[in-house]
């Protein structure tokens, strides 16, 4: 991602109900120079995620994140739910 753009990239993510914590590398000196992204990949495949489903959320963050796009509408929220609750319609296959 680059020196630093984590925070920046992870909050255009969740803007897009897309949850990811950002994530300083071993080479960066600090949380603050973030220049990485940090999802939670075991409970999503608890959730039932798969092959198929990682290969979508990737091509819906590379469309939010290298071509800024506004996946929002793709990746959605429940009724009732709360931004970021959205990753639920992609884990039962909604």
């Amino acid at each position: 991602m680059g020196y630093g753009t984590g925070p920046q990239v992870a909050q255009r993510l969740e803007q897009n109900n897309i949850i990811v914590n950002y994530q300083a590398t071993p080479d960066e000196e600090g949380f603050t120079a973030s220049g990485a992204l940090r999802m939670g990949v075991s409970e999503m495949t608890r959730f039932g995620f798969g092959q198929k489903e990682f290969a979508q959320l990737a091509e819906l963050m590379a469309d939010c994140i290298l071509r800024n796009r506004d996946v929002s509408q793709d990746v959605g929220t429940p009724a009732g739910g709360a931004p970021g609750d959205g990753l639920l319609l992609l884990w039962s296959g909604i």
